[in-house]
Protein backbone atom coordinates (compact mmCIF):
# COMPACT_ATOMS: atom_id res chain seq x y z
CA UNK A 1 0.00 0.00 0.00
CA UNK A 2 1.62 3.31 -1.03
CA UNK A 3 0.93 6.41 1.79
CA UNK A 4 1.38 10.38 0.67
CA UNK A 5 2.31 12.14 3.61
CA UNK A 6 3.16 16.02 4.01
CA UNK A 7 5.26 17.37 6.77
CA UNK A 8 3.74 20.29 6.48
CA UNK A 9 0.45 19.88 8.04
CA UNK A 10 -0.98 17.74 10.86
CA UNK A 11 -3.46 15.52 9.35
CA UNK A 12 -0.33 12.99 8.21
CA UNK A 13 0.76 12.89 11.74
CA UNK A 14 -2.20 12.21 13.31
CA UNK A 15 -2.53 9.44 10.59
CA UNK A 16 0.78 7.37 12.07
CA UNK A 17 -1.08 6.28 14.88
CA UNK A 18 -4.35 4.49 13.99
CA UNK A 19 -1.55 3.19 10.78
CA UNK A 20 0.73 1.36 12.19
CA UNK A 21 -1.97 -0.24 14.30
CA UNK A 22 -3.47 -1.13 11.18
CA UNK A 23 0.33 -2.42 9.89
CA UNK A 24 0.75 -4.56 13.20
CA UNK A 25 -2.47 -6.12 12.61
CA UNK A 26 -2.35 -6.78 8.76
CA UNK A 27 1.36 -6.76 8.32
CA UNK A 28 0.36 -4.90 4.97
CA UNK A 29 3.61 -3.58 4.03
CA UNK A 30 3.08 0.16 3.44
CA UNK A 31 5.58 2.00 0.57
CA UNK A 32 5.85 5.44 2.07
CA UNK A 33 5.96 8.95 -0.90
CA UNK A 34 6.26 12.32 0.65
CA UNK A 35 4.02 15.28 -0.95
CA UNK A 36 5.09 18.57 -1.09
CA UNK A 37 1.55 19.78 -1.10
CA UNK A 38 -1.88 19.10 -1.63
CA UNK A 39 -3.27 19.61 -4.88
CA UNK A 40 -7.04 19.47 -4.55
CA UNK A 41 -7.34 22.93 -5.91
CA UNK A 42 -6.31 22.71 -9.38
CA UNK A 43 -9.10 24.43 -11.04
CA UNK A 44 -8.33 27.79 -11.84
CA UNK A 45 -11.01 30.85 -12.56
CA UNK A 46 -13.81 30.99 -16.08
CA UNK A 47 -14.13 34.64 -15.20
CA UNK A 48 -12.22 36.97 -18.33
CA UNK A 49 -9.67 39.18 -17.32
CA UNK A 50 -11.40 42.27 -15.22
CA UNK A 51 -14.85 40.76 -15.44
CA UNK A 52 -16.71 40.74 -12.23
CA UNK A 53 -17.35 37.47 -10.23
CA UNK A 54 -21.24 37.39 -9.66
CA UNK A 55 -20.76 34.53 -6.90
CA UNK A 56 -17.93 37.55 -5.15
CA UNK A 57 -20.25 37.42 -1.89
CA UNK A 58 -20.98 33.92 -1.92
CA UNK A 59 -17.49 33.11 -2.09
CA UNK A 60 -16.36 35.98 0.35
CA UNK A 61 -18.88 33.92 3.10
CA UNK A 62 -17.51 30.37 1.83
CA UNK A 63 -14.52 31.17 2.51
CA UNK A 64 -14.89 32.96 6.13
CA UNK A 65 -16.69 29.80 6.77
CA UNK A 66 -14.33 27.56 6.15
CA UNK A 67 -11.36 29.95 8.03
CA UNK A 68 -13.57 29.42 11.02
CA UNK A 69 -14.01 25.34 10.44
CA UNK A 70 -10.24 25.60 9.43
CA UNK A 71 -9.27 27.58 12.82
CA UNK A 72 -11.73 24.71 14.83
CA UNK A 73 -10.04 21.24 13.08
CA UNK A 74 -6.40 23.14 13.95
CA UNK A 75 -7.76 23.06 17.56
CA UNK A 76 -9.22 19.52 17.53
CA UNK A 77 -6.13 18.39 16.05
CA UNK A 78 -3.64 19.67 18.40
CA UNK A 79 -5.97 18.59 21.34
CA UNK A 80 -5.13 14.77 20.26
CA UNK A 81 -1.67 15.44 19.66
CA UNK A 82 -1.01 17.30 23.23
CA UNK A 83 0.23 20.12 21.34
CA UNK A 84 0.14 24.24 21.65
CA UNK A 85 -2.54 25.52 18.80
CA UNK A 86 0.48 28.22 17.71
CA UNK A 87 2.90 25.43 17.19
CA UNK A 88 0.43 23.19 15.58
CA UNK A 89 -0.69 25.72 13.11
CA UNK A 90 3.46 26.00 11.82
CA UNK A 91 4.02 25.96 8.26
CA UNK A 92 6.74 24.71 7.00
CA UNK A 93 8.74 23.54 3.45
CA UNK A 94 8.59 20.23 3.42
CA UNK A 95 10.97 19.69 0.85
CA UNK A 96 13.97 19.07 2.94
CA UNK A 97 12.13 16.06 5.33
CA UNK A 98 10.72 14.43 2.26
CA UNK A 99 13.98 14.16 0.90
CA UNK A 100 14.90 12.71 3.99
CA UNK A 101 12.06 9.94 3.63
CA UNK A 102 13.45 8.84 0.57
CA UNK A 103 16.61 8.86 1.92
CA UNK A 104 15.23 6.35 4.48
CA UNK A 105 13.62 4.16 2.59
CA UNK A 106 15.97 3.49 0.33
CA UNK A 107 18.00 2.61 3.26
CA UNK A 108 16.77 1.54 6.07
CA UNK A 109 13.76 -1.25 7.48
CA UNK A 110 10.22 -0.28 7.82
CA UNK A 111 11.10 0.05 11.21
CA UNK A 112 13.13 2.51 11.05
CA UNK A 113 10.94 4.49 7.99
CA UNK A 114 8.75 4.97 10.79
CA UNK A 115 11.05 6.18 13.28
CA UNK A 116 12.06 9.13 11.25
CA UNK A 117 8.67 10.17 9.88
CA UNK A 118 7.04 10.50 13.77
CA UNK A 119 10.84 11.97 14.58
CA UNK A 120 10.02 14.19 11.61
CA UNK A 121 6.79 15.34 13.17
CA UNK A 122 7.59 15.56 16.63
CA UNK A 123 10.99 18.03 15.90
CA UNK A 124 8.47 20.46 13.71
CA UNK A 125 5.64 20.86 15.77
CA UNK A 126 6.48 19.62 19.26
CA UNK A 127 9.87 20.98 19.25
CA UNK A 128 9.51 23.77 16.51
CA UNK A 129 13.30 22.73 15.21
CA UNK A 130 14.64 23.44 12.17
CA UNK A 131 13.44 20.96 10.04
CA UNK A 132 14.04 22.87 6.79
CA UNK A 133 17.54 22.55 6.21
CA UNK A 134 20.02 19.43 4.72
CA UNK A 135 21.93 19.84 7.89
CA UNK A 136 18.79 19.70 9.98
CA UNK A 137 17.79 16.93 8.43
CA UNK A 138 20.65 15.02 8.05
CA UNK A 139 20.95 15.28 11.78
CA UNK A 140 17.36 14.14 12.65
CA UNK A 141 18.52 11.28 10.04
CA UNK A 142 21.48 10.02 12.41
CA UNK A 143 19.18 10.95 15.02
CA UNK A 144 17.16 7.80 14.20
CA UNK A 145 20.47 5.41 14.26
CA UNK A 146 20.60 5.68 10.12
CA UNK A 147 23.94 7.07 8.33
CA UNK A 148 23.69 10.14 6.86
CA UNK A 149 26.86 10.27 4.54
CA UNK A 150 26.21 11.12 1.27
CA UNK A 151 22.63 12.58 1.80
CA UNK A 152 23.52 16.62 0.66
CA UNK A 153 25.01 14.64 -3.00
CA UNK A 154 21.56 12.71 -2.43
CA UNK A 155 19.36 16.26 -1.81
CA UNK A 156 21.45 17.43 -4.64
CA UNK A 157 20.39 14.98 -7.63
CA UNK A 158 16.88 13.99 -6.11
CA UNK A 159 15.12 17.60 -5.44
CA UNK A 160 14.40 18.05 -8.97
CA UNK A 161 12.76 14.53 -9.13
CA UNK A 162 11.26 15.11 -6.05
CA UNK A 163 9.76 18.51 -7.04
CA UNK A 164 8.69 16.87 -10.96
CA UNK A 165 6.45 14.11 -9.32
CA UNK A 166 4.11 16.90 -8.36
CA UNK A 167 1.88 16.05 -11.58
CA UNK A 168 2.52 12.36 -11.49
CA UNK A 169 0.60 12.32 -8.21
CA UNK A 170 -2.38 14.52 -9.36
CA UNK A 171 -2.37 12.21 -12.37
CA UNK A 172 -3.25 9.05 -9.82
CA UNK A 173 -5.75 11.41 -7.95
CA UNK A 174 -4.07 11.63 -5.09
CA UNK A 175 -4.75 15.61 -4.32
CA UNK A 176 -4.58 15.61 -0.63
CA UNK A 177 -2.60 14.01 2.35
CA UNK A 178 -2.50 11.95 4.06
CA UNK A 179 -3.60 9.57 0.73
CA UNK A 180 -3.75 5.90 0.58
CA UNK A 181 -3.66 3.70 -2.54
CA UNK A 182 -4.72 -0.05 -1.89
CA UNK A 183 -5.12 -2.04 -4.77
CA UNK A 184 -5.36 0.99 -7.38
CA UNK A 185 -7.71 2.34 -5.72
CA UNK A 186 -7.35 6.20 -4.12
CA UNK A 187 -8.13 7.08 -0.55
CA UNK A 188 -7.50 10.45 0.39
CA UNK A 189 -7.51 11.64 4.16
CA UNK A 190 -7.32 9.64 7.08
CA UNK A 191 -10.91 9.09 7.60
CA UNK A 192 -10.50 6.31 5.20
CA UNK A 193 -8.23 4.50 7.67
CA UNK A 194 -11.40 2.15 8.77
CA UNK A 195 -12.68 1.16 5.41
CA UNK A 196 -8.91 0.52 4.39
CA UNK A 197 -8.84 -1.74 7.89
CA UNK A 198 -12.12 -3.51 6.32
CA UNK A 199 -10.58 -4.24 3.11
CA UNK A 200 -7.52 -5.44 4.43
CA UNK A 201 -8.94 -7.37 7.09
CA UNK A 202 -10.76 -9.28 3.86
CA UNK A 203 -14.56 -7.58 3.60
CA UNK A 204 -16.13 -9.47 6.64
CA UNK A 205 -19.20 -7.82 8.14
CA UNK A 206 -20.48 -4.15 7.04
CA UNK A 207 -18.17 -1.81 5.26
CA UNK A 208 -17.90 1.35 7.71
CA UNK A 209 -19.44 4.19 7.17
Amino acid sequence: MEVYINFNGLPSWLALAPLGRIVAETGVVVRWQPMLGNLGNVAGSNLKPGEEDPLAEYKARRAKARSRAKARELERMCETLGIDPEAGGRTIDPTALSLGLNWIVSLASAEDQARYIESAFERTYRESGDVEGIEAVADLIDSTGISSRGFAEFCEREQAVLEATRDEILEKSVLNAPAFVLDGEVFNGREHLPLIEWILKGREGTPPV
